[in-house]
């Protein structure tokens, strides 16, 4: 098992496409992916039309979102194959140059727990033992267990770092400009607004749906969804916002053990 500790654990946000149509609440509307692409817009990718509409909104989204500065969000995810079942949840407060996440996992007979800090450039994890072994694959058993529960300080240029930072408001935004793909257009790249969704993000013959609920006070993302089923194996995820513009990543900690100490 590897760190999924990005804002979609899916692997993919759930991105606006399709039809809008009222969910019946006051204040948000919910955009599915439904839309049928039309025409091709070269190897590998293809376009779709939407509703003016939808568009617009969606711009104004990822605009309103790119302002805000901050969140917090929770995100859950549920997958299943024939070898096992894998629980992830992550709590996130996210902010331009910092963030904060708790992390639990359950899979293979095996589950446990972590903290990640982002501060600037330097990165923080406080883990247990089965985390350091067999969620990040960082550590020897002997070594997981003498720093679980321990502060570390990683700098960013560090293997481990690069799963470790998604947890700013770049990686937020950048999540939010991925849409999903159609079940007509799979194994392709799909464009709307000129944000693509990489070629072979989801493995032909994928069964999925996603959708994106926006709040129509704040034009801020509020929910997403995405489920995905292939063969004997599916996953189904959620993400929900919350605290925009006002949620306070925690400070680094002191103290903390530095990383070329843990390895050595």
């Amino acid at each position: 098992m590897t760190a999924v500790v990005a804002l979609s654990v899916a692997g993919l946000a759930a991105g606006l496409a399709g039809c809008s149509s009222s969910t019946g609440a006051a204040s948000t509307t919910s955009t599915t992916s439904s839309s049928t692409p039309t025409s091709t817009a070269g190897p590998g990718t293809t376009t779709t039309t939407i509703p003016a509409s939808v568009n617009k909104l969606y711009q104004t989204m990822l605009s309103r979102a790119s302002r805000a500065g901050s969140v917090h969000y929770v995100a859950v995810s549920d997958s299943s194959s024939p070898s096992g079942t894998t629980h992830l949840e992550f709590v996130t407060d996210a902010a331009k140059s910092s963030g904060s996440q708790r992390g639990t996992w359950s899979g293979g007979g095996h589950s446990g727990s972590f903290t990640v800090i982002v501060a600037g450039s330097t990165i923080y994890l406080q883990a247990d033992a089965s985390s350091y072994v067999t969620f990040f694959d960082a550590l020897s058993a002997s070594k997981a267990v003498k720093y679980a529960g321990k502060w570390v300080v990683i700098p960013k240029t560090e293997k481990l770092a690069s799963s470790l930072d998604t947890i700013t408001m770049s990686s937020v935004a950048t999540n939010l400009q991925f849409l999903p793909a159609t079940e007509q257009s799979l194994g392709a790249s799909i464009l709307i607004s000129g944000q693509p969704l990489p070629t072979g993000a989801i493995p032909a013959g994928a069964k999925t749906a996603a959708s994106t609920t926006v709040s129509t006070t704040t034009f801020l993302p509020a929910q997403q969804r995405f489920t995905a089923s292939l063969g004997g194996e599916s996953e189904q995820s959620s993400v929900i916002f919350s605290e925009w513009g006002s949620a306070t990543p925690m400070p680094a900690p002191t103290g903390a053990i530095p990383w070329s100490t843990v390895v050595g």
